[in-house]
């Protein structure tokens, strides 16, 4: 079983290159230390029928959760 948390950045996009890779390694490494682990990248342009904003960007991280 995993919990996942959604980190979104507006006015953003992977696709065209608004979110830089050191940015993108240092918002990665600062949810790392709290354990989580990225689980998927999402951007907004490719899910317009969704409802999300056209220019969002989600990074989706999950982490496993110990049930007992």
């Amino acid at each position: 079983m995993f919990e996942y948390k959604v980190v979104e950045h507006k006015a953003k996009s992977l696709l065209k290159g608004r979110l830089k890779p050191g940015d993108l390694q240092l918002l990665l490494n600062l949810h790392a230390d709290e354990g989580w682990i990225l689980d998927r990248i999402v951007d907004g342009d490719s899910h317009r029928s969704m409802s999300i904003p056209r220019h969002a960007f989600f990074v989706i991280f999950r982490r496993p959760v110990v049930v007992v």
